[in-house]
């Protein structure tokens, strides 16, 4: 779901970083005007793997953000678990 402005995109990641286990930053790719970094983490017995892609405007603010992670049959089962 897209988050529009600083406050909902960091509100969405304090909740996220609040059940992530083990989180670790594998890989970093830097460029003028876009950022890409690989990233792992653990919820339980699930491991999960991530790209954040990240695009900055000409003030150097970002203007957008997408987070990709698999596998998804765990993501799947992660949002039964969190809905009961």
């Amino acid at each position: 779901m897209a988050q529009l402005g600083e406050e909902a995109t960091l509100a969405s990641l304090r909740q996220s970083f609040g059940f992530f286990e083990n989180f670790e930053c594998a890989r970093e790719f830097v460029g003028d005007k876009s950022h890409a970094q690989e990233f792992r983490y653990r919820v339980g017995d699930a491991a999960f793997n991530g790209m954040d892609s990240i695009r900055l405007d000409a003030a150097g603010k970002v203007s957008d953000l997408v987070v990709l992670v698999r596998p998804v049959s765990d993501i799947m089962k992660r949002g039964e678990e969190a809905a009961r």
